[in-house]
């Protein structure tokens, strides 16, 4: 049996409702580097892996808690945040231009719709979490800690409460999870993984 610790990255500037150029630059608010300390303060064991995003901001959250913990392996998994505008069309755009922005891809409830260059598929999304899971389920001999982003989290709550049939089912329960069931900045889902017994829900630090 083994633990993961699925942790969403500590509030970022985005998250206030500054402009962005691209995703995968954005940085932490003073408040989220604040949220970050705490959050390795109140870690009490070391874990056996420490995973990020390749985007800036679960790095950033990850760092107090590497520097708490030097002697643990430090490494990336393709669990960032799911993108669907382009590139262009978010450059230089809040948080709230982009939910206008992004209703016309929700209307068509495509999962294999992609708008273009710097955007994805919400299958190609659900294809590289499932991947994440798979992962995170292999067989450790202590905690695996896991630095992603709030659609990642809803979608893996999915995947292991409801399993979805089909990616258009799948779809359809991440919008109306998106707003209701969002997991706070440094929230924590914990994930035990017991043979193929799995079973996830909100924690606090180990």
């Amino acid at each position: 049996m083994h633990e993961v610790y699925w942790i969403r990255h500590a509030e970022s500037t985005a998250n206030v409702g500054a402009r962005i150029d691209n995703q995968t630059g954005i940085l932490l608010t003073p408040r989220g580097y604040e949220q970050a300390a705490s959050l390795a303060q109140s870690w009490n064991s070391p874990p056996e892996l420490i995973v990020t995003s390749p985007y800036i901001r679960t790095q950033l959250t990850a760092q107090p808690l590497c520097q708490k913990f030097p002697q643990v392996p430090v490494t990336q998994w393709n669990v960032q945040e799911f993108t669907y505008l382009t590139i262009a069309a978010s450059r230089g755009t809040t948080m709230e231009e982009r939910r206008s922005l992004s209703r016309p891809y929700w209307d068509a409830l495509d999962p294999a719709l992609c708008l273009g260059e710097g955007g994805e598929s919400f299958i190609a999304f659900q294809l590289r979490i499932i991947e994440a899971v798979k992962l995170a389920m292999a067989p450790r001999r202590g905690a695996l800690v896991i630095f992603t982003h709030n659609r990642v989290l809803l979608l893996v709550m999915q995947l292991i409460i409801s399993a979805p049939t089909n990616s258009l089912t799948a779809m359809r329960k991440l919008q109306a999870m998106v707003g209701l069931w969002d997991i706070p900045n440094c929230g924590i889902l914990r994930m035990v993984v017991d043979g193929k017994k799995v079973t996830i829900g909100r924690a606090e630090p180990s």
